[in-house]
Formats: structure tokens, C-alpha cells, sequence
């Protein structure tokens, strides 16, 4: 069963949180790593528009 856009719509969603609440996040977190976590959700997300 295909469900990659499952997977997109799902990393899409985490990254949307995690930018709305990126102030709060950092009290527990390093830029660093938010950022990182930011780049790589994203490459989910394109990964899946390409078919990957």
C-alpha cells in the first residue's frame, strides 16, 4: 500500500509545529538541533513530492 503522502503530510505537520513553536522549544533545545530537525523534515517532505 502506497502512503507516502501519508509520510509528507506527516513531517510537513511536525515541521509547521515546530516553527510555531520554536521560541518555547529552545528553552529545552539548541538552535542547532531545532534547525537541524527543521533541514530534515524538510528533506522528508521533499523527498516524498519527488516520489521518493
Amino acid at each position: 500500500v502506497e502512503m507516502t503522502h501519508q509520510l509528507r503530510r506527516h513531517y510537513w505537520r511536525v515541521g509547521q509545529e515546530l516553527e510555531a513553536n520554536y521560541e518555547r522549544l529552545t528553552k529545552g533545545a539548541s538552535t542547532e538541533y531545532l534547525d537541524n530537525m527543521l533541514k530534515g523534515l524538510q528533506r522528508w517532505v521533499d523527498g516524498a513530492d519527488k516520489g521518493w
